[in-house]
């Protein structure tokens, strides 16, 4: 069952009509989950268990206009992510090859 809300604590609602005026928002109990649609179709599953400003940042940062932007976050993310992951595969790799040749007294 999908709840709309149109009045909250922190006006949410109202403000992101100030970013897109079809914007709306429900409470999407099935999920548990706020939703904002536009044109009654799903635009944003919004990952907080509150209404608050945080919804703002993400609607307008998932925005179409903001995608070159956000694709670009996630490449940078995922280089580090991969940095990370090859960093610490060498640094695993170097302490077993290190224990191996101190164990073989090499």
């Amino acid at each position: 069952m999908k709840i709309k809300i149109a009045d909250d604590l922190f006006d949410i609602a109202s403000r992101l009509k100030e970013i897109n005026p079809e914007y709306e928002v429900f409470f999407d109990t099935d999920l548990q989950k706020f939703v904002v649609y536009s044109r009654g179709k799903a635009e944003v599953t919004l990952p907080y268990e509150n209404l608050d400003e945080r919804a703002l940042i993400r609607v307008y940062e998932t925005r179409v206009e903001n995608t070159d932007a956000l694709i670009e976050e996630i490449e940078r993310q995922n280089r580090a992510v991969e940095r990370g992951a090859v960093k610490n595969a060498r640094d695993a790799f170097e302490n077993e090859l290190s224990h191996t040749l101190r164990v073989q007294g090499i």
